[in-house]
């Protein structure tokens, strides 16, 4: 999603820390925060977040 470098680990480790303290909720809100649309990936995970939590 944000390529390989620096900046794609620090987006995926913030994505982690977010899903491990907040769970997959959390994770969804941390995503929807996020600049440009990630509104379809929002769109897909949100119905099966009931199902980790």
């Amino acid at each position: 999603m944000h390529g390989d470098g620096p900046e794609a680990e620090a987006w995926h480790e913030r994505r982690r820390r977010a899903l491990l303290e907040s769970g997959s909720s959390g994770l969804l809100e941390d995503l929807a925060s996020e600049p440009g649309d990630v509104s379809e990936l929002v769109g897909y995970l949100g119905p099966r977040a009931a199902r980790t939590a």
